[in-house]
């Protein structure tokens, strides 16, 4: 059953990178846009989660050949395979190479679930102590992760360098607390309550009403 749930998975992947468009070039947005709902129709799912997935695959069939030949011929669980693509997201296609060839080379049929998940994080460990972790600058992102159940509840999640993040913290308190002053001004006078949007352009908030 493990190992047809492996092939299975490879199978799929395989796939779903073909999808691939690159996340980081702007003239490249509705291609990727269009990618994107292509797979989600296929799959019934959302594009949001379908992002993830296109990205997981590409780094899976471009950065782990060794690897996922071992999924893809059942030899390593989908849990295991997706704890390692997990694990080599921010390192370096060079630094992924390296951790392909080590993992492809264990004796996975011989290894317990508690022992590889130990092995995988030394193994990432010994990157980090060689200073594989970005910089703050270079791990800037920003994500909308939806809760994983369908109650209407998604999280913005923005990552980047410590003073930057406090000072949008800062905005986008006062302009909290402006859109709640305005608004409390229409109630008492009994002006129209406007609708107010906020909107995030190169890391500055503001309000539109």
């Amino acid at each position: 059953m493990q190992r047809a749930a492996s092939t299975a998975r490879a199978a799929l992947w395989a796939q779903v990178a073909m999808f691939w468009v690159d996340r980081d070039d702007p003239d490249l947005v509705e291609e990727r846009q269009e990618a994107d709902l292509a797979v989600a129709i296929a799959l019934r799912t959302t594009t949001s989660k379908v992002a993830y997935l296109v990205r997981d695959a590409h780094l899976a069939v471009t950065d782990l050949p060794r690897t996922f030949a071992r999924l893809a011929g059942g030899d390593m669980p989908v849990d295991w395979f997706e704890k390692l693509v997990r694990a080599v997201r921010d390192l370096s296609p060079y630094q992924r190479e390296q951790i392909d060839e080590l993992v492809a080379g264990w004796d996975l049929a011989s290894i317990p679930a508690d022992r590889f998940l130990d092995e995988l994080r030394l193994l990432r460990a010994w990157f980090d102590a060689r200073g594989a972790r970005p910089s703050p600058e270079a791990a800037r992102d920003v994500a909308v992760e939806l809760s994983g159940h369908d109650d209407g509840i998604a999280c913005l999640r923005i990552t980047g360098p410590i003073p930057e993040i406090h000072s949008l913290a800062a905005r986008l308190e006062a302009a909290s607390r402006a859109v709640q002053t305005q608004q409390r001004h229409a109630l008492e006078t009994g002006a129209p309550v406007r609708a107010c949007q906020f909107v995030c352009v190169s890391g500055v908030v503001t309000g539109r009403g």
